[in-house]
């Protein structure tokens, strides 16, 4: 009978992707495999050995770090992240971090992980967007390769203003000093995989790895669904 009434719902109402509203196909789900095909990997094949981790040097030792897929202005793959942040899709944030997790590379950093530590947002900009996207993501990987979520422990204080249109100095100053720690007993001696959608100039993350390294033993891998090209 449930079955019969999804025939159905899908009949009358049939589902569309949530990037170019095309019909979905049978085994499409969320995003149709046009929108799918459309988004560009990277290069990154040794994620312990590539130019993110580069980007690291001299701050902490970083155990992985990756970046998925290229972000370009006005590409498939920018349409669906500015549709996370902004349109209140918890279920393609959930979605896109599905695909994290299946990419091999991915699943390479995961697996040896202890827990997923999302980016956050303030507590403002949270409420305003109804949910903070990284920690959806993590959701979504934690539906193949699943993993601790500690949230609460790495926490955004400050938020000047956004960081888009920014150079690499003024994103760099404007996310100073805006993460704190709190009851960071949690993440000693163990491998967290900091999780964000985008990595522009890595001025976030690498101020989440400033404060983080302050923790006893703590082993830290950044994992990213996207990186500007």
């Amino acid at each position: 009978m449930k079955e019969f009434i999804r025939y159905i719902i899908n009949a009358v109402f049939p589902p569309l992707c949530h990037e170019c509203g095309s019909r979905l196909l049978n085994g499409e789900r969320i995003l149709c495999s046009g929108c799918m095909s459309a988004l560009v990997q990277t290069d990154y094949i040794d994620t312990e050995d590539n130019n993110l981790v580069k980007e690291y040097m001299g701050l902490h030792p970083i155990e992985h770090a990756l970046a998925l897929y290229y972000y370009n202005a006005g590409n498939t793959l920018s349409r669906i992240i500015k549709t996370m942040k902004y349109h209140h899709d918890k279920e393609l944030c959930q979605f896109m971090g599905e695909v994290m997790a299946s990419d091999p590379r991915a699943f390479h950093i995961l697996k040896s992980a202890d827990a997923l530590l999302p980016v956050p947002l303030t507590t403002g900009r949270e409420k305003s967007r109804g949910y903070n996207q990284s920690t959806e993501l993590c959701r979504g990987i934690c539906r193949i390769v699943e993993k601790d979520i500690i949230t609460g422990v790495l926490e955004r204080d400050v938020f000047i203003d956004s960081q888009t249109h920014k150079s690499a100095m003024e994103r760099a100053a404007n996310i100073h000093d805006a993460f704190s720690l709190h009851n960071p007993t949690r993440l000693e001696n163990k491998h967290v995989v900091i999780i964000d959608d985008v990595i522009t100039t890595t001025a976030t993350t690498r101020e989440c790895v400033y404060i983080l390294r302050k923790i006893p033993g703590i082993k830290i891998s950044v994992l990213a669904l996207a990186r500007t090209a």
